[in-house]
């Protein structure tokens, strides 16, 4: 008797866990695309000693590949801006365009905040949004909520094609922002 108590409150406790931590796909959080009090943003951590100073230089630099970034402010610890008609990368994942949505042809558009806290830079991408649609009969901007998530925009939407292409904004948003903190080092 004692044992099949025992089994039971084992069993219990990993169904308990696997309810705190969820598989590896998460209805939340689909690489470094997260969705929160129905809010879908980016979030990623790059390692680094990186001068946000330097930084917001080099970025408001405008090189080409930097000519999306729009700097608000830059203090030793932070940068605040806006992302604005970045054309992303949809061809150099091998997917074929009919399955991806259609909202990755046009500009993405977005606020983000990088801060360094404890040597690590952490980059937070929201507000994430698309220019109009070709065709499409609503002539507002569209946030990206509006094509990945559910009615009560509590969940990512299981469709693969909505997936694969929430995991290519994902991928788009980390290499942009790779790029621009790779070769900006030094101590503050």
């Amino acid at each position: 008797m004692k044992r099949i108590i025992t089994i039971v409150f084992l069993l219990g406790t990993f169904h308990l866990f696997a309810q705190i931590y969820p598989a590896s796909f998460s209805p939340v959080k689909v690489g470094n695309m997260q969705l929160q009090t129905g809010k879908v943003f980016f979030q990623n951590t790059f390692d680094g000693n990186t001068n946000l100073t330097k930084l917001g230089e080099k970025i408001k630099s405008k090189e080409q590949v930097y000519s999306v970034f729009n700097i608000n402010a830059v203090t030793p610890t932070e940068i605040k801006g806006t992302i604005t008609n970045y054309q992303m990368n949809i061809d150099q994942f091998g997917i074929k365009r009919k399955k991806l949505c259609p909202f990755l042809a046009q500009p993405l558009n977005a606020i983000f905040n990088i801060e360094n806290i404890n040597g690590k830079n952490i980059v937070v991408v929201k507000s994430i949004w698309f220019k109009n649609l070709p065709g499409s009969a609503n002539e507002n901007h569209q946030n990206i909520e509006a094509f990945v998530t559910g009615k009560n925009a509590t969940t990512f939407l299981k469709n693969k094609k909505i997936l694969n292409s929430i995991a290519i904004v994902d991928k788009n948003l980390e290499e942009l922002f790779k790029s621009a903190i790779s070769g900006v080092k030094g101590n503050f």
